[in-house]
């Protein structure tokens, strides 16, 4: 299978990493001559350092009749008119796009892109997928605790076998009606989960898995 990879910065190199785990061809096209130097060095692949939305810079990638171009740009139009070049002119069946406007997701699947991902969305599902991961832990230390403080309770209320001294005693149910007075209670920090539908590597992994299907299509 070939893949052309389109724009796109940070997320390129963990996407790089997956198709080629995925014994996937590529070849990449991005307007930033540092990010092309480094993965020219990094991989054994195709890198050309160009604008993807100009059709001879495309030629010069050679990706004609590839399986499928990645459009990873910032910018929903630069993506838009990589996939639309990809149609008309390379033969290349199947584009994927990243978009961050939602709005645009109907609109980029009403022209003919196959997968749309919304990264904006993606993200806002992720952190509040992480917002419940933090409640749901901190419910569960609440709840920890709880039980801790009946379990005092509770072992405190019954003399303890052969102890005679009322000092001890007393020290015993003063512990269970203020335990905060003898020791500072254990504690955990529970950190959000990390934004992961933001996050390169989620995209990555929403596009590798696409690419089987795709690849039977």
């Amino acid at each position: 299978m070939k893949a052309a990879l389109t724009g796109g910065s940070g997320r390129i190199d963990y996407l790089l990493h997956a198709l080629i785990a995925h014994q996937v061809a590529v070849a990449v096209v991005n307007p930033d001559k540092a990010l092309c130097e480094r993965l020219a060095a990094r991989y054994d692949i195709t890198v050309v350092n160009g604008n993807p939305t100009d059709r001879p810079v495309l030629e010069d990638a050679d990706i004609q009749g590839f399986d499928v171009l990645i459009a990873l740009s910032d910018s929903d139009e630069e993506n838009l008119v990589a996939c639309q070049l990809a149609q008309r002119y390379f033969g290349i069946a199947h584009q994927i796009c990243v978009v961050s406007d939602p709005a645009n997701v109907t609109v980029f699947r009403k022209i003919g892109i196959d997968l749309v991902i919304d990264s904006t969305s993606l993200l806002a599902s992720a952190i509040e997928a992480g917002e419940q991961t933090v409640a749901g832990a901190l419910a569960s230390e609440r709840n920890d605790r709880t039980r801790g403080s009946r379990s005092s309770h509770f072992a405190a209320s019954e003399p303890r076998p052969g102890d005679d001294d009322p000092f001890e005693a007393d020290e015993t149910l003063a512990f269970a009606e203020a335990p905060d007075r003898y020791a500072r209670p254990q504690t955990r920090t529970f950190a959000p989960a990390p934004a992961q539908a933001a996050h390169p590597k989620t995209l990555s992994a929403h596009l590798t898995g696409r690419l089987p299907h795709l690849h039977q299509a």
